[in-house]
């Protein structure tokens, strides 16, 4: 198992008022159930999407490819055939006598990282599981991103959770916190573990990347924190690995967990059962999808054909597959192409600089009304997505990355 950076870590919590640990966490309980019972496509989230299981193999090293989706392909590697809780590894695991202070866990866009996010979040909060852990609190990069001041980590974590405000966050250094630190890769501001001001206290102001570095590598919080992050491959490498204690990475469905999802999210027997066939038919499409938001997105169009029973037609990828996605929208709608264009320039751009999730600005640069991005991001078939984040500020993606790349491809041609 790959392992880097093992330290020892002492963990002995200090004296603390148990009253006010426990006001805190029913309190934080109830403000993350609030959040994360419902999934954060809203109704174009699929039913069926962050019920599935996932595969938590150890992390390996290996080579980086041009593309991310080169690695999912059957031969990339052996699959692990045993699965294990993020939360207890992340949170309640030590390697012999060593804590795990910080984990990382890798994989593909889709792969189904945030859903796992969510899901061990809710279990918490909702008293299932790690209530050795009195206090959790997800961070997600896109979120953060929006903080431009400086604060402290008190702050911060207020701007998260201002209902936490009465009975008031203190003593942090005193038990256990768990921090979750969601997409990694969504994270627009630089990481500097070697000039970052030192902070150790966490009433002293910083910027959110001072905070950020303070925090992984141990200034902050060095015996209370334990922080779960979570990222595509490609920024893996923000991190220093000698912070890092423990790797893992997400594989996605097996073959037999693929046709578990469109049968039971396929009302139809017969249309799901033709549904498979196809994708089988077109193996590079089916491959894909071992990625769980490649399902979901397979199973959202191809339920609306009516050309399955065709064994001659072979989408062989997914460019196909989102070229009639997007016919079929504009049967519906005549302004789709116009905005469809918008979006390509947007995609276009978005990637230019890596980025993978928007803002109220990058919409407004590609001439896109707030307005427009919202009305767009319900149809049910996700193509383009709209959440909520800090101070009800509003945070735009793409149903997928392949999505953003085809429309980026569209809009450039």
């Amino acid at each position: 198992m790959f392992r880097p950076g093992r330290e020892n870590h002492q963990t002995e919590p200090r004296e603390v008022s148990a009253s006010n640990v426990v006001k805190l966490s029913n309190k934080l309980k109830v403000t993350l159930k609030k959040k994360y019972q419902s999934p954060p496509g809203g109704e174009t989230e699929h039913p069926f999407y962050i019920h599935c299981d996932q595969q938590y193999p150890p992390g390996e090293s290996g080579e980086v490819n041009q593309h991310e989706y080169i690695q999912i392909k059957p031969t990339f590697r052996k699959r692990h055939q045993w699965t294990c809780s993020p939360l207890s590894l992340y949170f309640d695991s030590e390697l012999g006598d060593k804590q795990v202070r910080i984990a990382l866990t890798k994989g593909v866009s889709g792969i189904g990282k945030t859903s796992q996010v969510r899901m061990i979040i809710l279990n918490w909060a909702e008293g299932k599981v790690n209530q050795e852990c009195p206090l959790i609190f997800p961070l997600p990069f896109r979120e953060l991103n929006l903080l431009k001041e400086r604060l402290s980590l008190i702050e911060l974590l207020y701007k998260f959770f201002p209902e936490l405000k009465e009975p008031g966050i203190s003593n942090l250094e005193n038990f256990r916190v768990g921090l979750i630190l969601d997409g990694l890769d969504e994270f627009r501001r630089p990481l500097d573990f070697k000039n970052s001001p030192v902070v150790t206290d966490v009433t002293e102001p910083s910027s959110v990347p001072a905070l950020l570095t303070n925090l992984i590598n141990g200034n902050l919080l060095p015996f209370a924190a334990h922080i779960w992050i979570t990222s595509r491959p490609e920024a893996v490498h923000r991190i220093p690995l000698q912070y890092i204690n423990e790797v893992t990475e997400i594989e996605g469905f097996t073959d037999s967990q693929k046709e578990e999802f469109f049968r039971r999210a396929i009302i139809h027997t017969d249309q799901a059962n033709a549904i498979i066939h196809h994708l089988k038919y077109s193996k590079s499409l089916y491959v894909l999808c071992q990625i769980p938001i490649i399902c979901s997105i397979s199973a959202s169009v191809l339920v609306r054909q009516t050309w399955l029973s065709d064994k001659e037609y072979d989408p062989g990828a997914l460019t196909p597959m989102y070229t009639d996605l997007l016919a079929l929208l504009q049967t519906r709608d005549q302004n789709t192409q116009k905005m469809a264009i918008k979006l390509g320039e947007l995609a276009f751009k978005q990637l230019l600089k890596g980025n993978t999730v928007f803002y109220r600005k990058d919409l407004r640069e590609c001439d896109i009304n707030c307005d427009e991005g919202s009305e767009f991001a319900k149809v049910s078939i996700p193509i383009f997505r709209e959440d909520i984040g800090l101070q009800q500020k509003k945070i735009y993606y793409f149903g997928h990355t392949t999505i953003q790349e085809f429309f980026a491809a569209m809009w450039f041609n």
